[in-house]
């Protein structure tokens, strides 16, 4: 997580941790009006409909931005 947040803070102003997770996937989604959703499972694509469910409660025209596994995944 600092690792993460070092890199980000290199190239932005407005870095903060979405989402953390461990031994799975993680996914963030961003929609039209600025809107975003983070969630994690235990395998890639779940990780990005849940992210996409989430950002949906917020925002109208979601799509995942970014998305990472960990452990076996």
């Amino acid at each position: 997580e600092e690792v993460a947040q070092s890199h980000c803070d290199q190239n932005a102003d407005d870095c903060r941790t979405a989402i953390w997770f461990k031994n799975g996937c993680g996914a963030v989604a961003r929609g039209a009006d600025g809107g975003w959703g983070a969630d994690w499972a235990a395998g890639r694509r779940q990780a990005q409909r849940a992210a996409l469910s989430s950002c949906s409660n917020h925002s109208d025209s979601c799509r995942v931005i970014r998305w990472q596994c960990t452990g076996a995944n």
